[in-house]
């Protein structure tokens, strides 16, 4: 389908896992994506693949528990999309590898 043509979707954690699963899928409906993530590599593999749908996608690599890294989102919709951002989906996560309790 069509649903999203027109669309520029912004996804945090749009590059891997359930966030490129979304990506993927807002792709095949027409949409255009902002992917946001820390790993490049995953980025661009994800770009690439919507691509390959026909769809343009940009990935921006930011740290989204930076703050100042945030600003990044924002410049690429305005130099990119012409400031167009129509939705987000926020898929982005943080792994805890120490296992530290809450508190």
């Amino acid at each position: 389908s069509n649903e999203f043509a027109g669309s520029v979707a912004v996804v945090t954690g749009g590059a891997k896992g359930i966030g490129l699963a979304i990506s993927l899928a807002l792709a095949r409906d027409g949409a255009d994506l902002i992917m946001v993530g820390r790993d490049r590599a995953a980025l661009d593999e994800a770009a690439a693949q919507i691509g390959a749908l026909g769809r343009r996608a940009l990935g921006v690599a930011a740290d989204l528990t930076v703050p100042a890294e945030g600003s990044r989102i924002s410049a690429a919709i305005r130099d990119e999309f012409g400031g167009r951002g129509d939705m987000i989906v926020t898929a982005a996560g943080r792994r805890d590898h120490y296992n530290k309790p809450i508190g």
